[in-house]
């Protein structure tokens, strides 16, 4: 039952949510099936100590003297799914201002439809509040669909009691409007990003339209067109540096207006611009990068929950290590090593301080950190052990080398990797192994093995080799 929709959605939950759900299933108004709460607070407790359900135990807590019956099993877990689904929205319509924010439209709604006009206006003058500028609201395309509902809502209610008076149509089509340039320019701008890296294409009708009516109409300046005007333009000319410029200020000058979720998707965009010169050479623009790391890690931009992931963590410090500050990087591995998850500090702070003082050339002090490192995480774990089998090198620990890169071609089998992970791992243990083995002083072993690693199709650590043979 591990696999089971019903125990990866409790287990998602945190401690605190598994038991107000416990206690919604014995709320009288929404539940009160004391069977069912009995039945989720075992569950819950299986799920805490990551153990296996026992199907027969469960069915005697729904079904008490009952022969066990998976059918009926079955349909009770169904019912529990469907009754935590139900209950994850009640909160989270409490806690998050957006999904609040769609309750009061439906209370306007309810309001007019049952002619309740002064509760309907006093609900529209606390709706229309939100949206007002001393309120600061972060715009995103969540609250331009509640905004646009509300002018509905507005033009449903003033048409039925204001006949021969003006009315909000101009509102409602300048707020479809916003919502379809936000929108097209934002997946334009996703499009095309991705067709950089992937070989697909994309059909993007009517952007010169959109960019043409953004222009006249004077529209950059509403920062979530704006954010995606300006990105759209530097994804398109990614060798234009003043478009990045105007980009990264927009971007600065205007967070404070823009959702969380569309800052990480910005900010995304702007370190792969600084990733993508860093790789054409010019290291000022790791230090650009760095620098936006920083700002997003004031704003709390980066993180989730309060944490910052193990992934970001390494970037963060391998874009330094790039632009050749070690300094900054081993600075940073310190600082921020808190914000890392409970479960995650430990290996991912000792990978990074293994990677600051590999670069430095310290193989012994890098070679201490990274046995530290434990992960759980398959391809963590072999990026741990490539930079391991690099360092083994770089010692002439040939024995070492290979009885590590053995121990890796053990872990592909054992664990199941497939596919395209697979392929790039078993590829870096032959060429290390080759590597390691070839006789310097052989030019034409040396050029027919350069020749065949860059020829591979798949092969991460292809420059790192390429670099090796000089």
């Amino acid at each position: 039952m591990k696999k089971s929709k019903l125990y990866l959605l409790l287990q998602s939950l945190s401690s605190k949510e598994k038991r107000n759900f416990e206690l919604f299933l014995g709320s009288q108004l929404f539940v009160n099936e004391s069977k069912l709460q009995a039945a989720a607070i075992y569950i819950n407790e299986k799920v805490q100590k990551e153990a296996e359900i026992e199907k027969a135990k469960l069915f005697s807590i729904l079904n008490p003297s009952k022969e066990y019956n998976d059918t009926k099993l079955r349909l009770a877990l169904s019912q529990l799914l469907k009754l935590a689904e139900k209950f994850l929205y009640i909160q989270h319509s409490i806690s998050d201002e957006k999904l609040s924010l769609h309750s009061d439209i439906f209370l306007l709604n309810y309001y007019r439809k049952n002619k309740l006009g002064k509760l309907y206006a006093s609900q529209a003058t606390k709706v229309n509040k939100r949206f007002a500028p001393d309120k600061n609201p972060r715009w995103s395309d969540q609250l331009l669909r509640a905004k646009l509902d509300i002018e509905i809502e507005t033009y449903q209610h003033n048409s039925s009691v204001k006949r021969r008076q003006a009315l909000n149509l101009q509102e409602i089509l300048d707020t479809i409007d916003l919502m379809y340039f936000a929108n097209k320019l934002k997946f334009a701008c996703m499009a095309y990003a991705h067709q950089t890296v992937f070989n697909q294409e994309y059909q993007l009708e009517n952007l010169s339209w959109v960019l043409e009516e953004i222009k006249t109409k004077q529209l950059s300046s509403i920062p979530l067109v704006g954010a995606y005007y300006h990105a759209y333009h530097m994804i398109r000319e990614p060798d234009n540096d003043i478009l990045f410029q105007y980009f990264d200020s927009f971007i600065k000058e205007n967070e404070a207006a823009l959702d969380i979720e569309d800052l990480q998707t910005l900010y995304l965009f702007a370190l792969n611009q600084c990733i993508r010169q860093l790789n054409n050479g010019r290291k000022n623009y790791g230090l650009i990068g760095l620098a936006i790391y920083e700002r997003a890690l004031e704003n709390g931009v980066l993180l989730i929950d309060g944490h910052l992931s193990r992934f970001t963590y390494r970037n963060i410090a391998m874009m330094a290590i790039r632009a050749d500050d070690l300094e900054w990087a081993e600075a940073f591995t310190h600082k921020y090593a808190d914000l890392l998850q409970k479960s995650d500090k430990s290996s991912a702070f000792q990978f990074n301080l293994s990677l600051v003082n590999y670069y430095k050339g310290d193989y012994p002090e890098a070679l201490m950190h990274i046995q530290e490192a434990d992960f759980k995480d398959h391809l963590i774990h072999l990026a741990a052990k490539t930079l391991q089998a690099k360092i083994y090198y770089e010692m002439d620990a040939d024995q070492s080398l290979y009885s590590l890169l053995d121990s890796v071609d053990i872990y592909l089998v054992r664990n199941k990797i497939i596919g395209y992970h697979r392929h790039n791992y078993r590829n870096i243990i032959k060429y290390f192994k080759k590597l390691s083995r070839l006789n310097i002083y052989d030019k034409e072993k040396k050029e027919k093995l350069k020749l065949s690693i860059a020829k591979e199709e798949i092969l991460t650590e292809r420059k790192w080799l390429l670099e090796k043979l000089g």
